[in-house]
């Protein structure tokens, strides 16, 4: 999709279509799943991807291919249901990215093996997954608190969090 947006649908209306601005949801109802893949710039994608990289396959192996494709996406829209009460404080923009979608997916991993030691560049140790996605947390609620206007949908990285949090949660009850 990214490589799309740079080659056939260029402009800003794409990303008005199929990013998710909480004022327009009615209108852009399928904003809630197609702002996933649609991304802010070649950084944000490859952050994202890598994040998925690392954490997707282990945690999709543990889940399955249809269970892990029903978290993700579940994740994902728990970040866009979260712009609508962050709306309300104040304008939010439009939401991009599966950040929320793969911040989901490094929480499962977290909690399937929190103690997994991670290398972070260019830091010389490891870091147990636990504290990293804790620390990846922590930041996304200071920022969202805070409301630092970075362009960074911190809320939504939140609603990931969240809404995987409840389904890993729920999972466990069934």
């Amino acid at each position: 999709v990214y490589l799309l947006q740079l080659t056939v649908f260029t402009g800003p209306w794409f990303v008005q279509t199929f990013g998710f601005a909480a004022g327009s949801a009615v209108q852009h109802w399928w904003s809630v799943g197609t702002y996933m893949f649609v991304h802010a710039g070649f950084l944000h994608l490859a952050f994202n991807m890598l994040m998925l990289f690392f954490f997707g396959p282990a945690v999709e192996a543990r889940m399955g291919g249809t269970s892990f494709a029903l978290y993700y996406l579940v994740c994902g829209v728990g970040g866009a249901a979260l712009a609508f009460p962050v709306s309300l404080l104040g304008p939010t923009g439009i939401v991009v990215g599966a950040s929320a979608a793969v911040f989901g997916v490094s929480l499962a991993f977290a909690m399937h093996w929190p103690d997994t030691p991670i290398y972070v560049f260019p830091l010389p140790i490891p870091i147990k997954a636990k504290w990293l996605v804790a620390f990846l947390a922590g930041t996304a609620l200071f920022a969202t608190v805070l409301q630092v206007r970075s362009g960074v949908a911190h809320f939504a990285h939140l609603g990931g969090f969240l809404f995987g949090f409840v389904y890993l949660k729920a999972e466990q009850v069934v």
